[in-house]
């Protein structure tokens, strides 16, 4: 059993390009990283400056920084998933966690098996729900372990409900996994566009 396991994995991991797969992982912990390190720093940056937080409170009202009345960095609590969807405490707390590991793990799998046959766009979207997913995941688990920066929900601060008119707050992560799919629908775009230009370049050669 253990020779057909080996057997399987062999082709994926002997011929892998080391290098490129070190530095888009690389990516991902660095994404990790600043999404952690920015939602710690306006957590204590609020600390700092308005004392305090009660632990009833979901979301604070005073902002933070405002960049060109467009941007505002605003602290909040969200008990759900991303942009607060399934924002139910009773539900939320355990399923969500428990899903998104679940999700990172296969999602792992798949990145890293077939890395060698995932165009450039499939890895850039691979890097960036990742990072998304874990980023997310850390504060779930941390909110279950009652992590004094974690356990009122998962931490957002990134308002831009001015610009586009809808009250959800977000974090960088959210920002990551938003691209990720923005990326695979460019990506599709651009080859069915490019496979179009040559069906019909062969089409014109042969008339």
């Amino acid at each position: 059993m253990l020779t057909k396991i080996k057997n399987y994995y062999r082709p994926f991991f002997q011929y892998r390009n080391w290098i490129k797969y070190s530095i888009y992982t690389s990516i991902i912990l660095l994404l990790i990283l600043f999404d952690i390190l920015t939602k710690i720093g306006v957590y204590q940056l609020y600390i700092d400056r308005f004392g305090s937080i009660p632990d009833d409170v979901v979301r604070i009202n005073s902002n933070l920084y405002s960049f060109f009345g467009m941007i505002n960095i605003r602290l909040s609590f969200n008990t759900g998933a991303a942009f607060s969807f399934l924002s139910n405490d009773s539900f939320g707390r355990i399923f969500l966690p428990l899903l998104s590991l679940v999700m990172f793990i296969v999602l792992f799998y798949f990145y890293t098996v077939y890395f060698d046959r995932i165009p450039e766009f499939g890895l850039l979207a691979f890097v960036l729900i990742l990072a998304g997913c874990f980023g997310n995941l850390v504060d779930r688990f941390g909110r279950l372990a009652n992590n004094p920066y974690y356990y009122r929900g998962v931490i957002d601060f990134i308002d831009v409900s001015h610009v586009f008119r809808f009250n959800a707050i977000f974090n960088i992560a959210d920002v990551c996994v938003v691209a990720s799919f923005v990326t695979i629908i460019l990506g599709l775009i651009y080859i069915g566009i490019n496979t179009m230009l040559i069906k019909k370049h062969e089409t014109a050669q042969y008339d």
